[in-house]
C-alpha cells in the first residue's frame, strides 16, 4: 500500500493517516480505521494547538497595540 510507505516517512502526517481511516472503512476493518482516525486527530490538533499558543503568548502585546489605537 502507498499510503503506508509515505506514512513510514511521514508518521505525523494527518491527512495520510485520515486516507488510511477512509480505506479501512471500506474494507471493513473498523477497529483499524478508529486507531488511524484517532492517529490523525491527534496529529492535527498538534499544529493547532502550537498556533494557538503562540497567539496566546503574543496576546498582550497586540492587545496593549489596540488598546493604544483606540486611546488616539
Amino acid at each position: 500500500m502507498a499510503i503506508l510507505a509515505m506514512l513510514a516517512e511521514r508518521p505525523e502526517d494527518a491527512d495520510l493517516r485520515y486516507q488510511l481511516e477512509k480505506d479501512c472503512e471500506v474494507y471493513d476493518d473498523f477497529e483499524e480505521a478508529a486507531r488511524q482516525y484517532q492517529h490523525a486527530l491527534q496529529a492535527s490538533a498538534l499544529p493547532v494547538a502550537e498556533s494557538l499558543a503562540r497567539r496566546i503568548i503574543d496576546l498582550p502585546s497586540s492587545a496593549g497595540q489596540h488598546e493604544t489605537h483606540r486611546n488616539h
